[in-house]
Parts: C-alpha cells; sequence; structure tokens
C-alpha cells in the first residue's frame, strides 16, 4: 500500500503542498525510473538468496521511512533526495521478493505466480492511493501525521519480515541442532 504513493499522494502533496511545478513532480518521477535502471540489476545481485526476508523488511523500511521525509522537507533537490531513498527501497524490496517468487514455484508456473503476485501488488497500490489521499484529506493541517499514517502497513511490513526472518533462523538452527543430536 505504501509504494502506491509513488503516483497519487506524492505527487499531489509535492504540487499542491509544497508547490513543485508539473515539470518538477515529473522529474521525480523519472528519476525513480533513472534511479530503477541504474541499481536494479546491482542490488538483485547483492539481494538474490530468496530466503533471506531480512532485505525485504530492509527495503519496506527504507521506502516507509523516505516517504515520512516528505512532510518535513520541501523543495525539488530535497524532495530527489528522498525519491532516491525510496527508489533504493523499492529496489531492494521487490528484488528477494521476486526471487522468492520464483524460487518456490514449480519451473512450468512461474509466469503464473508472478503474474497473482503482480495482480495482488497492483491491488495493494490501488488501494495505497486511496489510502494515501484520504489521510493527506484528514491530516491537511499535519502533514507529519499523514505522512506517518501513510506509512504504516510500510513499517509493519518491516517488522514483520524481520519477524519472519527470526523464527526462521531460530527453526534452522533448533533443525541443525537436532540433526547433531542424531548423528
Amino acid at each position: 500500500m505504501v509504494f502506491g504513493q509513488l503516483t497519487s499522494a506524492i505527487p499531489v502533496y509535492e504540487e499542491t503542498v509544497n508547490r513543485l511545478s508539473y515539470g518538477g513532480v515529473g522529474a521525480l518521477v523519472g528519476l525513480n525510473g533513472l534511479v530503477i535502471v541504474l541499481v536494479q540489476y546491482p542490488i538483485s545481485r547483492l539481494v538474490k538468496d530468496p530466503f533471506n526476508w531480512r532485505w525485504m523488511g530492509i527495503g519496506a523500511a527504507v521506502y516507509s521511512l523516505a516517504v515520512i521525509l516528505f512532510s518535513v522537507l520541501s523543495g525539488l533537490v530535497p524532495a530527489m533526495l528522498v525519491m532516491v531513498l525510496i527508489t533504493l527501497g523499492e529496489a531492494v524490496f521487490w528484488a528477494p521478493a521476486q526471487t522468492l517468487i520464483t524460487s518456490i514455484s514449480n519451473p512450468g508456473k512461474y509466469g503464473r505466480n508472478l503474474g497473482i503476485w503482480s495482480f495482488s501488488v497492483n491491488i495493494g497500490r490501488g488501494a495505497g492511493a486511496e489510502y494515501g489521499l484520504l489521510f493527506l484529506t484528514l491530516f491537511i493541517n499535519s502533514h507529519v501525521l499523514a505522512w506517518f499514517m501513510i506509512s504504516i502497513p510500510g513499517l509493519a511490513s518491516a517488522v514483520i519480515f524481520s519477524r519472519l526472518i527470526s523464527n526462521i533462523r531460530r527453526k534452522s538452527q533448533a533443525e541443525g541442532g537436532k540433526q547433531a543430536e542424531t548423528a
């Protein structure tokens, strides 16, 4: 849901509150695309272990915390720096997520499973756009609170992924201990 802010709440906020021009908003979206092109491949190599959910948690946290920065920074250059952080968070999240989907899929079902994943992501992005604009409207006089509320699903995801990695590690260590005892 937080990823949905890129094409809804962020442009609206930057244009109406921070008075960024249409060109400035377009530059932010263009910068997002450029940074993705530059970092997607190196990041996907860095985070290639599909069961290391920690990267997904880090990506969700970076993205969500960067979204909050929009409430305290204004101007094109600060917005561009925040956009770079958002895009890095996005790339760190998506690379292991897509690798995870293909790793747990039967070879003949990669496309179908990635399609289901993309469908669910787009539902979240669509709902996220409404969610973000709702909080910007409800908290029109408190931008920090609005952006904090908008970032909650992403921060919750980061906590969930952190918990998952902790549980997986504990289970793995327990199974490793059992295997050592039986050997």
